[in-house]
């Protein structure tokens, strides 16, 4: 598993996911799925917004701010309804 599967994990992906749920779904070590994100950052091929405490308790049931990547290609109105509902 590398780089060009999650790469394909994202495209399929109806929303943005963090690290945790992306490591989950591929079955794949938090830690290799967090560098493999590391290099495609770097590289511009994925992005990432960072939600609030409040918007990640509401959203995610998390009480810390959050990290959810996305495909830098494609279209951000998923993430104002997020952070607008």
């Amino acid at each position: 598993m590398g780089q060009a599967e999650v790469i394909e994990f994202l495209k399929s992906a109806d929303k943005p996911l963090t690290a945790r749920e992306i490591s989950e779904q591929l079955d794949e070590s938090y830690s290799k799925i967090s560098k493999d994100l590391h290099t495609l950052l770097k590289w511009g091929e994925v992005s990432y917004i960072v939600i609030d405490k409040d918007t990640a308790l509401r959203s995610y049931g998390c009480k810390r701010r959050l990290k959810l990547f996305f495909l830098s290609k494609i279209e951000l109105d998923f993430i104002k309804d997020l952070l607008f509902e």
